[in-house]
């Protein structure tokens, strides 16, 4: 089974080092993932949004920000797992109205990314065939 992750940031260096920081955590025993960077979230087609498994979106991004892409991934009533990625905490309310998973600072990238992963993709949709309802199936 393959993971589709987009992370959106139009910090370029940002960008490699949370795609470097997603590209070694764990996963379960069968699943592999599939990462797709984007530092020009406008370009984002719908057929493209539904995709994604889970994303991982800067918060503040000129053209189309992270909050925008959020609303149009709900608005397709997807079932994706958004984790905004920000300097901002203070946008963590308007949150709610696209059901974040989680808010990550981007300067507690590596404290924080392995505990916020794992329990993304315990939110994945349970017909992935390595989850079960109390979580990731054992080896």
């Amino acid at each position: 089974m393959k993971i589709n992750i987009l992370l959106c940031d139009d910090d370029k260096d940002f960008l490699q080092r949370i795609s470097d920081a997603v590209a070694g955590q764990p996963v379960p025993p069968g699943a592999s993932i599939c990462i797709t960077k984007s530092s020009n979230p406008a370009e984002i087609a719908d057929r493209q949004l539904s995709q994604y498994h889970i994303m991982f979106l800067d918060i503040d991004m000129d053209e189309r920000s992270g909050m925008d892409i959020a609303r149009r991934v709900r608005e397709l009533h997807l079932d994706t797992v958004i984790i905004f990625v920000t300097n901002y905490p203070e946008f963590s309310m308007e949150g709610y109205e696209v059901r974040a998973f989680r808010y990550l600072l981007k300067q507690e990238l590596e404290q924080k990314l392995p505990n916020y992963f794992r329990d993304a993709l315990a939110e994945l949709p349970l017909n992935l065939p390595f989850f079960h309802k109390s979580g990731l199936v054992p080896a």
